[in-house]
């Protein structure tokens, strides 16, 4: 059988059965079922046309990435629509993996059964018949076939754990800070330091020598993101401009100087306020959005958030960034492998702890670094 994380609608607990139960977590005031859920497995020969360049995987672990949210809660709208008699049941979750390999199709010569993997989000795609980007939606599936492009091997120090929450953070901040040519002596500001993406970004930076600055609305982080290198944390209030916030205006009457570069995983949130951060000449980069759903959104320039949506999905320069390329991923690791990359894990669960899983990932303020369920 093949197990998965999946929310659900109530119709679902014909598909969880033993040790599990149905639970239920909330998400924007909704209150969604989740649980483990078991299907078949589908078949995999290796032999055939149809797989040749795939591969077939066993999940040892999986983390959801920010995107899941958005995912989720359009998923649910389907799934609770009134009157709909072939409502979809549940709805596997999940980003980012860490596998075994199983099986291979004929054509595959980088990989043998027993290969540690994570997903590879290369964007655009670098083999012919191969997705761009993730390579799948719900990386909580225990068993999924993939194409061999999409998957990478990890270093033998690398845990289980600590792979399920790398590769989109490892590939989409060693892509930002290849386009940014970052120069020794820089001085970049970080936003939103405490979401998964930039505590990646700050650790990448760490072999650079430039001067990096984290921002937050958070004073809670503080300490631990000193002790991650950061030059200082400002904490800011969202209902005031950042040129008028206090500790960023005696920083820059102090030092005489802006900002050269401005990491922003949120474009629909900092974009339009970091710039009169920025320095002539400066550079700024997003990889994302925080609204990703209707029951997400808040005020703002709607025009705005569609237009800087495009720039990143398709890498336009200021500079546009949607995930990266298998080097960027590889380097990553790389690093990783040889100590020059940390990643900062928060919260492991296993078992029949969905629920706990989910509202750890999605809600908890206390959260800081990866959540990661391992099967």
């Amino acid at each position: 059988m093949n197990r998965q994380i999946a929310i659900c609608n109530n119709a679902v607990q014909q598909y969880i059965y033993g040790d599990y139960s149905l639970q239920h977590f909330n998400l924007h005031g909704i209150r969604v079922p989740c649980g483990v859920v078991h299907t078949k497995t589908k078949d995999f020969d290796p032999k055939s046309e149809q797989h040749a360049n795939f591969v077939l995987l066993k999940k040892r672990a999986f983390s959801c990435n920010y995107r899941d949210k958005g995912l989720a809660l359009g998923r649910l709208d389907i799934m609770t629509e009134a009157g709909m008699k072939t409502n979809p049941k549940f709805y596997a979750l999940g980003s980012e993996f860490s596998a075994e390999v199983v099986s291979v199709g004929k054509n595959v010569k980088n990989l043998v059964p027993g290969d540690r993997v994570i997903s590879n989000g290369n964007y655009p795609a670098e083999h012919p018949d191969a997705r761009p980007g993730l390579p799948t939606n719900h990386g909580s599936k225990e068993f999924e076939i993939l194409h061999f492009s999409k998957v990478v091997k990890i270093p033998d120090n690398m845990s289980w754990e600590v792979a399920a929450g790398f590769p989109i953070g490892g590939q989409t901040t060693y892509s930002m800070i290849r386009k940014l040519n970052i120069q020794p002596g820089d001085k970049v500001l970080v936003t939103s330091a405490t979401s998964n993406t930039s505590l990646f970004a700050i650790n990448a930076l760490k072999k650079y020598n430039v001067e990096v600055y984290a921002l937050s609305t958070r004073e809670t982080f503080r300490s631990q993101l000193l002790q991650m290198g950061v030059r200082d944390v400002f904490v800011i209030d969202p209902a005031i401009r950042l040129t008028e916030q206090p500790d960023i205006v005696q920083h820059v009457r102090s030092t005489r100087k802006l900002f050269n570069v401005v990491i922003d995983p949120f474009f629909d949130i900092y974009f339009r306020p970091v710039l009169d951060l920025l320095e002539m000449g400066g550079r700024y980069t997003t990889c994302g959005m925080y609204h990703q759903h209707q029951k997400m959104n808040g005020e703002g320039n709607h025009q705005l958030t569609e237009a800087l949506f495009q720039v990143l999905l398709k890498n336009i320069t200021i500079y546009g960034n949607c995930l990266g390329s298998t080097q960027d991923l590889q380097k990553a690791l790389d690093d990783y492998r040889k100590g020059d990359l940390e990643v900062i894990m928060d919260q492991v669960f296993s078992g029949n702890e969905v629920e706990a899983f989910f509202d750890r990932t999605f809600n908890s303020k206390e959260r800081f670094g990866k959540v990661v369920y391992v099967y």
